[in-house]
């Protein structure tokens, strides 16, 4: 009766954008020095990532109306960054742009509180998680020729964190029938 299994499907993305003055060189004048260009320049990096998330929710009630809540779980999925650079820092017939993927798994234990407003419906908070996460990306064949683009270099990388103010998610959780919930979730992030 305190246990519930939880499924849910993950999507984050993110953009920035960057300007800057970027110079090129054109040639040379009569005396023999060079010549360069100044134009504005803009770059795009987007994040995404999208998966699938497994786990245990338990229940340890202090009355009718509080419980603690431990959640266990573990997510993957995929992830893949983009950069461009518009325009290129010299003329060329293609866009300079290109994308790295990879895929990510991670190992979550994250604490949280519950208020049961009535039969059905539980008020939620949880803040901070304690996590082992893996990521892998592959580099994109587009930035290993153009070196410019250095923010999409592959990598393998792990961590181990563990953090009280990674995060805040504030939600509801309805209670259907037969032992179904919903539950609706609105996940502040503090970086």
């Amino acid at each position: 009766d305190n246990l519930a299994l939880v499924t849910s499907l993950l999507y984050f993305g993110s953009r920035q954008a960057s300007s800057f003055q970027n110079s090129s060189f054109t040639g040379v004048d009569g005396m023999g020095n060079p010549i360069f260009i100044t134009y504005p320049s803009e770059r795009v990096n987007t994040t995404m990532r999208v998966g699938a998330q497994v786990g245990i929710n338990y229940y340890r009630w202090i009355g009718k109306r509080f419980a603690i809540v431990g959640f266990m779980g573990l997510s993957g999925g995929f992830l893949r960054n983009t950069q461009s650079l518009t325009p290129p820092p010299f003329p060329t017939s293609a866009p300079w742009s290109g994308a790295a993927n990879g895929f990510f798994l991670q190992a979550t234990l994250s604490p949280s509180l519950a208020y049961a407003l009535s039969e059905r419906w539980l008020l939620t908070a949880s803040f901070g998680s304690l996590f082992f996460s893996y990521n892998e990306v592959n580099q994109a064949e587009e930035f290993r020729q153009n070196s410019s683009l250095w923010a999409l270099s592959g990598s393998v990388n792990s961590s181990f964190q563990a953090s009280l103010s990674s995060g805040l998610s504030l939600g509801f959780t309805y209670f259907l029938p037969d032992n179904f919930a919903a539950q609706l979730l609105l996940e502040l992030t503090v970086a």
